[in-house]
């Protein structure tokens, strides 16, 4: 008698003193064994109920809903998820045996009766031992490497292991029956599917101001440059920066993100309305040289006066040629500053000025 077949006895002895002593409701569908298990002889039965027996003349035992043996692994094997995906298909996911030396090395035999073993990751087995009619397949992108296979054909010689749809193998699997074959490895004929790139979506909040910024959609962790604002600010406010940073300021999305305008008072109507009262109209207008155009902007240079008294400059501007609506004030309190910039200023309109 071989030692597998010794293995294979010991095996149903186990399996009957389990269902003789112990309550086993069988294996579900869609039931998962604890994740990244190692087997070892203190828990070394592993049944479907997470009852576990710790007989230790055998290891890491699966059954099926008939009481059937369906799996065996040696101590010290390793894995991360083993399920029951369907009805007679178990799928195993990144298994790994020890290497051991000496002996029979059978660390993982399919006992399954026209049982399919469906394998996702990467796996590493250094004995396969097949005992019963079995299917093997690979997921997308999964392999298993065997550093040897045998067919148990003693107790019925028909005994095979097929290819799973999907499925390649460096040799025929069936050259092992009644033998071992050497350095076999099984791969997968899908390649494993791209990741999506996760994405996040910006929205921008008014926050008291009118009007619509659509929303932006960017890949996970990218950098975004925070944009002009496009809100009109409400009454007597004009825009100050974003909550998240001044416009063209980088930030780095990681998750779904609202970002909100923040609104400042008007400072420059505010100040007009002040130093009104403190305008010299007897003083000669400052001499302009010829105004620069910007995008939405405009830049206006003149000669410094020094006439005596002279604390500053006060630029009017406005889309009424005579300056009847529309209105807008600049001051410049130092009397040393030859140059001024109005910004934000409405493309296609035409401005007009006084100084």
């Amino acid at each position: 008698m071989s030692m597998k077949q010794v293995i294979r006895k010991i095996g149903c002895s186990l399996m009957a003193f389990a269902l003789t002593f112990m309550s086993m409701s069988g294996l579900m569908e869609g039931s998962i064994v604890k994740a990244q298990v190692t087997v070892t002889s203190t828990t070394n039965v592993i049944l479907v109920d997470g009852t576990v027996n710790s007989n230790t003349s055998h290891s890491g035992q699966f059954y099926d809903g008939t009481g059937d043996a369906v799996l065996f692994m040696a101590n010290g094997t390793t894995y991360d998820s083993i399920t029951l995906t369907a009805t007679n298909t178990l799928t195993i996911k990144n298994l790994n045996t020890p290497k051991l030396t000496g002996g029979s090395k059978a660390n993982v035999s399919f006992w399954g009766s026209d049982f399919t073993f469906v394998f996702e990751g990467t796996n590493y087995i250094q004995d396969l031992s097949v005992d019963g009619n079995s299917t093997i397949k690979m997921a997308a992108g999964a392999s298993l490497k065997c550093d040897s296979l045998g067919i148990d054909t003693s107790i019925n010689l028909a005994t095979s292991l097929t290819l799973g749809d999907g499925t390649n193998a460096t040799k025929d699997p069936n050259t092992a029956k009644g033998t071992l074959i050497d350095d076999i490895e099984f791969t997968s004929t899908q390649s494993q599917p791209e990741p999506q790139p996760v994405t996040r979506t910006i929205t921008f909040d008014a926050n008291g101001g009118t009007g619509t910024m659509d929303a932006v959609t960017v890949t996970d962790g990218r950098q975004y440059t925070l944009p002009e604002n496009k809100f009109t600010p409400p009454t007597n406010k004009e825009f100050d920066k974003w909550d998240k940073g001044a416009a063209g300021a980088v930030i780095t999305i990681t998750e779904d993100t609202t970002i909100k305008a923040l609104w400042k008072d008007k400072a420059d109507d505010a100040a007009v309305d002040k130093v009104d009262e403190k305008i010299d109209k007897s003083q000669k207008n400052a001499k302009l040289s010829k105004p620069k155009a910007g995008k939405k902007s405009i830049t206006i240079k003149w000669k410094k006066q020094t006439a005596k008294g002279i604390k500053g400059y006060e630029i009017q501007y406005s889309t009424d040629k005579d300056f009847k609506t529309n209105v807008k004030k600049v001051t410049i309190t130092k009397v040393k500053t030859e140059t001024k910039t109005i910004k934000k200023l409405k493309s296609g309109k035409k401005y007009y000025g006084k100084r």
